[in-house]
């Protein structure tokens, strides 16, 4: 099983880097596209939904893609953005709320689903646009902040953070991950050469996208709780579905393309 997962991630790794840094923004567009559309089909089947629901499904994120790749298109990529960081904002307090015995619509989730995938694929096209390197920049924190988080977890972990929904992650894990953030946030911010409030001002913002990414993770714990499964799906060997490896990234795509719009030196 571990060598089975190292050679997934491995694959996916590289499969990452041709991705990001070897097609232009059309190209990536259409390859994110594909992968959320993967996720969606996932979060339809977690939903119940037939082979018909979820085609529909499908069309319903396509759509929404669509229309967020036209507000892009006409420089109101920062509204797609604004409205993903409300939605992430409400849901935490659904998620606060939540309980096994007041199970949440499908209806509701699926409209969740939307809210989640499409502004992330609106963000991951923007960011590659500006330039690849921060849509690395980004995979970087949002897999720092799991993995920090995961082995302060286990290292140190007594405080639930939401037994209900996902009884493995605490507080303590949290706070490691973002320790970690804070330090990579910090060096990148060296490396940008950005000055002394700018910087400041990415850490923070590196922190505020980890913290949201954690929403992310809570929010496919809540539909797998729900579905009574482990995994969102099997189609990447021993790492699950796609949802699986994207969740945390989902909420923290837009919140970092949104807050990357303050930063006043020009981006690129």
């Amino acid at each position: 099983m571990l060598r089975q997962r190292v050679v997934t991630a491995l694959v996916g790794a590289v499969l990452v880097l041709v991705v990001v840094f070897g097609l232009d923004v059309r190209g990536f567009a259409v390859a994110v596209a594909l992968a959320l559309l993967a996720g969606a089909w996932e979060w339809a089947g977690l939903l119940g939904w037939s082979s018909v629901g979820r085609a529909a499904y499908l069309v319903a994120v396509l759509a929404g893609e669509g229309a967020a790749g036209w507000l892009l298109a006409h420089g109101m990529g920062l509204a797609v953005f604004v409205s993903a960081a409300l939605w992430w904002a409400a849901a935490l307090a659904w998620l606060a709320r939540w309980r096994p015995r007041r199970p949440a619509s499908r209806a509701a989730l699926a409209v969740a689903g939307v809210l989640a995938l499409v502004p992330a694929w609106a963000a991951l096209v923007w960011l590659q646009a500006v330039g690849p390197m921060w849509v690395l920049i980004l995979l970087g924190l949002v897999w720092i902040a799991d993995t920090a988080a995961y082995f302060a977890g286990r290292a140190l972990g007594h405080r639930r953070l939401a037994p209900l929904l996902s009884p493995g992650k605490t507080l303590e894990g949290v706070w490691g991950g973002l320790a970690a953030v804070g330090l990579y946030s910090g060096i990148l911010a060296l490396l940008l050469r950005l000055g002394l409030v700018e910087g400041v001002y990415f850490v923070l913002l590196g922190l505020l996208a980890a913290m949201v990414s954690v929403e992310g993770d809570l929010m496919e714990s809540l539909l797998k709780r729900q579905c009574g499964v482990k995994d969102s799906g099997q189609l990447l060997p021993g790492h699950g579905g796609i949802l699986d490896r994207i969740d945390s990234l989902l909420a923290a795509a837009p919140v970092f393309a949104l807050g990357l719009q303050g930063l006043s030196r020009p981006l690129g």
